[in-house]
């Protein structure tokens, strides 16, 4: 499980019959929701956090 920000409106298939719908906002979802929405590009990308540089470079 990992807590997630939707950016926009974000449809998931759980079947043929069911389909959950996330309104922009926080979830905590499983990991296969947040990886197919992250794929879907509804999710909030935060930014890579960055090396810190030796001294002399």
């Amino acid at each position: 499980m990992q807590t997630v920000i939707f950016t926009r409106e974000y449809r998931h298939q759980q079947d043929a019959l069911r389909t959950a719908i996330y309104p922009p906002g926080e979830f905590e979802v499983s990991n296969e929701l947040a990886t197919a929405a992250k794929k879907a590009g509804a999710l909030k990308v935060s930014p890579k956090p960055r090396k810190a540089k030796a001294d002399g470079e």
